[in-house]
């Protein structure tokens, strides 16, 4: 349980302590860092032109950080 937790709310963290950081920490720490930059974006109100609102960038977001914590799984 305290693996998957932590896979949960830190996936690069995750994969440093209990899996092959060599191999996968850098691609996981961009999908949640890139997640974290789109949803507080989102919540700030911004958007990404006319493709995503404000709405639709933070469920983006988030699917991403649902990647990366799956990934860390894989």
């Amino acid at each position: 349980m305290k693996r998957t937790l932590l896979a949960l709310i830190a996936p690069p963290t995750a994969v440093a302590t209990h899996g092959c950081a060599a191999c996968t920490a850098a691609p996981i720490g961009v999908f949640w860092l890139a997640s974290l930059v789109g949803i507080g974006y989102g919540l700030a109100g911004g958007t990404f032109g006319d493709l995503l609102g404000s709405g639709s960038l933070i469920a983006a977001s988030a699917l991403l950080w649902l990647i990366a914590t799956a990934w860390r799984d894989w």
